[in-house]
Parts: C-alpha cells; sequence; structure tokens
C-alpha cells in the first residue's frame, strides 16, 4: 500500500473488511461488506480474479463521484467454487470448458493434449480449478471426469443441484432409516390429503 510519502508497506489488516462476491451472468459483480449501506460495485475486469461466494478482504476507497461506494480487494480469504461442470471445447490450439453455471462466467482453461486424448469436443464434463483467475490469464483446470456426451434435462438438474451444494449422495444410516418407510400409501395417509395422483 502506498503511504504518505509514496513509500509502499504491506497492508495492515486492521484497515480491512471482510467481504462477499455476488457474480452476475452479465460478468459483472458486487462485493457485499455487512458494514457498508450499498454493495460495491465490481466492473467485469475487476471480477476477473474472482467468483461468486470468494470470502475476501477488502479496503473501503470512499465514495465515487455518483455517492457510490468504492473498496479495493486486497486479499482472498476462502475460495467457494473449486469445481464447475461445462462443455469442453477443444479448438486448433487451445482447449478450455464453458462452464454451464451462471454463476461462473469466466472460461477454464485446460490442457488440450490431455483433453483430447480422453474427451471429445462437446462433451460436458468436470473440471477442477487448479489456478484462479487473473485480469491476463483467466482460469486453469484440469478435467477430472466426463458427466455425460451431451447436455439433457437430467444433466442440466445435477447441475443444479451441485450449484446450491445440495447433497445427492447420504450416510449408510439415513439410507437404512429411509428403507424402513413403506413404498405405498395407506388409508391413514390419505385420511387429511387430497389425493392428487389421478392428474396427468
Amino acid at each position: 500500500v502506498m503511504n504518505a510519502r509514496r513509500g509502499y508497506r504491506l497492508p495492515a489488516t486492521r484497515d480491512l473488511l471482510e467481504g462477499v462476491v455476488s457474480a452476475h451472468p452479465e460478468g459483472f459483480g458486487f462485493l457485499m461488506i455487512d458494514t457498508l449501506d450499498e454493495d460495491v460495485y465490481l466492473s467485469a475486469r475487476e471480477m476477473q480474479g474472482y467468483l461468486h461466494g470468494d470470502k475476501v478482504l477488502a479496503r473501503v476507497l470512499g465514495n465515487d463521484a455518483r455517492g457510490r461506494p468504492q473498496a479495493e480487494i486486497v486479499k482472498v480469504v476462502e475460495r467457494v467454487i473449486t469445481e464447475v461442470i461445462g462443455r469442453l471445447v477443444i479448438q486448433k490450439h487451445q482447449a478450455f470448458v464453458e462452464p454451464l453455471s451462471r454463476k461462473v462466467h469466466q472460461t477454464v482453461r485446460v490442457d488440450k493434449g490431455a483433453a483430447q486424448h480422453r474427451f471429445s469436443s462437446g462433451d460436458i464434463v468436470s473440471v477442477c480449478i487448479t489456478d484462479y483467475a487473473s485480469s491476463q490469464r483467466g482460469l486453469l483446470g484440469e478435467i477430472t471426469d466426463r458427466v455425460a456426451e451431451k447436455l439433457t434435462p437430467e444433466v442440466e438438474i445435477d447441475i443444479v443441484l451441485q450449484g446450491h451444494d445440495i447433497p445427492v449422495e447420504f450416510p449408510g444410516d439415513v439410507l437404512e432409516q429411509a428403507s424402513r418407510f413403506p413404498s405405498e400409501l395407506t388409508a391413514r395417509d390419505l385420511k387429511y390429503r387430497e389425493d392428487l395422483r389421478s392428474l396427468p
């Protein structure tokens, strides 16, 4: 950080406030800081290094000409998104994954040789982020699995579940407890319910 004598010093943690990044599908975003009345606008360029849900430390810089709060992100405290599902694109000189989640607005570059050896362009794949973005490089990642050969309604449901951290696998004791419930409804079950099973 530049001081009054135009020298530099390490930023003091006490000067910083913790916030959460909220990404917009169009590429820009907002930094939400509890102690501020308004969220801080982040341009698409400023968002290059951050993803939806990132917890960061930021320094409040005051207000802009329109009275909106301004802040500078100094450090990422926690990365929330570490893996994404998207469509693999293999081109002549590069390969990348286009995320299907509206929360991730950046493509993830992957090794072309490794990608075309195991997968085909157009595959829906899961990619682990190995290096997060900067304004110059973008996201880097490694494909871990083929989810499907094409996008189907079933795959879209899986993506929504993953995007909202809804579990799809359950512990054995939970499954065992669920198996105790009968699969057919009884007259007692329907006593205080309206039966709509006959509707199309």
